[in-house]
């Protein structure tokens, strides 16, 4: 299922699974400080020229 909405999206499965990892490193840590920043250098990876 997530593999067919990649495809619909246009998005890479490996940067949605790399997303979701991020996610669930943060998941039950006391702060969660740093997590914006790692899930937008995820999402920039492979845009910079």
């Amino acid at each position: 299922m997530l593999e067919e909405l990649c495809l619909q999206h246009d998005v890479r499965i490996e940067k949605v699974l790399k997303l979701l990892t991020t996610v669930r490193e943060y998941e039950f840590k006391d702060r969660r400080t740093g997590i914006y920043n790692d899930l937008r250098n995820i999402l920039l990876e492979n845009t910079k020229a």
